[in-house]
């Protein structure tokens, strides 16, 4: 299957995720149920969508599902065009998001979104090892003490910090490349190469299907595809 319908499947499946809200009339619904099913052998009782609410949910469920397993399958199946066309904002934002590495920034991005200036400040604490000399001990006391000063507002502001210093050296590490001169002077620079690579890693196209065929649940890049998808949609539009 090639990315053909690609943008009719994602906006089936939005569409019927859409009407599945409470916002949502039943007639909206039943209209909606009975264009998809017009021609298909696999209808409901179309009959009955008027006045059976959990018909008409199962129905958009099956709905959503079918678009979504296409768009799964058009995303795999097409995954180094797909990935041709990203650019480098993109490619950070599925490493960011998607890979295991990434893990531990997202779970602080999570303690800053919530301001949970408590969790922020234990995970700021130093962690004493025994390994440590009398200077490094000596640091972790006094990072400890002037932190433990610090307002729950402040010790978000730190905590954010800790988190930008965490994405720049995420983001060195996979998606730049040290400039290649004799002093070895100079700015990284963007490597849409190295990103590829890197991002074809964590998607792991390989791990998406089981030896049947079918698609594996906790499957990274059949977790994605819809994300992908509509990046590909987005990247494919004509520039103004």
């Amino acid at each position: 299957m090639g990315l053909e319908g690609l943008l009719e499947n994602v906006e089936g499946s939005t569409a019927a995720m859409q009407l599945m809200s409470k916002e949502a009339s039943a007639e909206e619904q039943t209209d909606y149920i009975r264009e998809f099913f017009r021609d298909r052998e696999d209808a409901p009782g179309l009959d009955q969508l008027d006045t059976n609410n959990r018909l008409r949910a199962g129905s958009l469920n099956q709905i959503a599902g079918y678009h979504q397993t296409r768009v799964a399958t058009q995303v795999v199946d097409n995954l180094p065009e797909i990935l041709s066309g990203m650019n480098e904002q993109q490619y950070q934002g599925i490493g960011m998001e998607y890979s295991k590495e990434a893990a531990e920034i997202r779970g602080l991005g999570q303690i800053l979104k919530s301001k949970d200036s408590n969790t922020a400040r234990r995970v700021l604490m130093p962690h004493p090892s025994e390994d440590d000399d009398e200077k490094r001990q000596m640091q972790n006391q006094l990072y400890a003490q002037i932190l433990s000063g610090f307002s729950a507002e402040e010790t978000l502001i730190a905590l954010q910090e800790r988190v930008q210093i965490e994405q720049m050296r995420y983001k060195a590490k996979h998606f730049y490349s040290e400039p290649e001169s004799e002093d070895g002077k100079g700015m990284p620079a963007y490597d849409s190469e190295k990103a590829r690579s890197y991002i074809e890693g964590v998607l792991d196209a390989g791990s998406a299907r089981d030896e049947k065929g079918n698609f594996n649940p906790e499957s990274t890049l059949v977790n994605a595809s819809y994300e992908l998808a509509n990046m590909y949609l987005q990247n494919a539009k004509p520039k103004k």
